[in-house]
């Protein structure tokens, strides 16, 4: 019985041993070989401050129809980025809450027609308050 037992761990562990060099094998044989292709720090550095991007919301075109807002945005962003960045993240910030705040604005106040009655621009201003109240509360 003893005799049993021994025979059966040392054939269960050859047989494990066995059975993992084998799918090891099969498994480097067949799998492709993995390239990772890390992009140097300058290289990352040299793509977030590519002036290139700036090209669309600096345009004369996008400023005459959008404001200079975007434009400025991403230029704080970009120099913040670049290895001898002075701009700081804040100074982004502050631009881009200046933004936000024109945005809310011009979407918070409605055009008032020239014939509106009292009524009317009462309306109007109730709604600007509100939506004004709305956005306060979720900034």
């Amino acid at each position: 019985m003893t005799m049993l037992l021994i025979c059966f761990f040392v054939g269960g562990i050859s047989g494990g041993i066995a059975g993992h060099k084998i799918t090891k094998y099969n498994s480097e044989k067949n799998s492709p070989p993995v390239i990772v292709a890390t992009p140097e720090p300058d290289e990352i550095s040299k793509q977030l401050t590519n002036i290139d991007l700036l090209e669309t919301p600096c345009s004369v075109d996008f400023i005459s129809k959008y404001s200079d807002g975007l434009c400025r945005e991403m230029f704080c962003l970009m120099n913040i980025r670049g290895q001898g960045s002075e701009t700081s993240g804040s100074q982004c910030e502050e631009i881009s809450n200046v933004n936000n705040s024109i945005t809310m604005l011009k979407y918070c106040t409605p055009e008032i027609s020239k014939n509106a009655t009292e009524d009317d621009i009462e309306k109007i201003n109730k709604f600007r308050e509100e939506c004004l109240r709305t956005f306060r509360e979720r900034k």
